[in-house]
């Protein structure tokens, strides 16, 4: 349904419009509406409702555009570190600076883009917020652990800690893929 249909069908008399049709018009034209619709009842909004309601879409669409920047920024930092590390490197361990490096911003790219396409839905939302949660709990248990455990083993080294940055990001992109599975499951 288009908007200027919706706007035609506040202007005949019905003041009511439902939850899917404005998810029909989408984020960016539905507080256009604000004046004339409500959200699953069949009240109008009052205006102070309506500017909440207006508010809330100009937070998730600014949101959800800088989302897609930093995984459009993500995925390209991804990008760049597969292609150096894998591609063009005839070292074989500079594979594993692929795992340090390029897997956990390969993670964040598709932890924005995930919310930046699909963040309108609340039940999408949720699952994201599973996965933001777990990487950064078992991120930082991983770093815990590698940055104070080499320090307790061996304290004469002066490099044990440096595991816990080297392992730290992975363990938040392992988390992460493990909570957005556990959220896939939790529905």
């Amino acid at each position: 349904m288009a908007f200027g249909q919706l706007n035609k069908r506040c202007k005949d008399g019905s003041r009511r419009l439902y939850e899917d049709e404005i998810r029909s018009v989408g984020d960016g034209r539905a507080w256009r509406a604000a004046g004339c619709f409500s959200i699953r009842s069949c009240h109008p909004l009052s205006p102070a409702s309506a500017e909440k309601v207006m508010t809330k879409v100009v937070e998730n669409v600014v949101g959800r555009g800088l989302a897609a920047v930093a995984a459009i920024g993500s995925a390209a930092l991804a990008g760049r570190s597969f292609w150096f590390t894998v591609v063009t490197s005839t070292n074989p361990g500079d594979r594993f600076l692929f795992l340090i490096f390029g897997v956990p911003l390969g993670t964040l790219a598709w932890l924005f883009g995930w919310y930046a396409l699909w963040g309108d839905r609340p039940e999408t939302r949720d699952r994201i917020r599973i996965a933001w949660k777990a990487g950064f709990g078992v991120g930082l248990l991983v770093f815990l652990v590698f940055f104070i455990g080499p320090v307790i083993v061996t304290p004469e080294s002066n490099q044990g800690p440096l595991a816990g940055f080297l392992f730290g990001p992975l363990g938040f992109a392992i988390g992460a893929i493990a909570g957005a599975v556990y959220g896939r499951l939790r529905r």
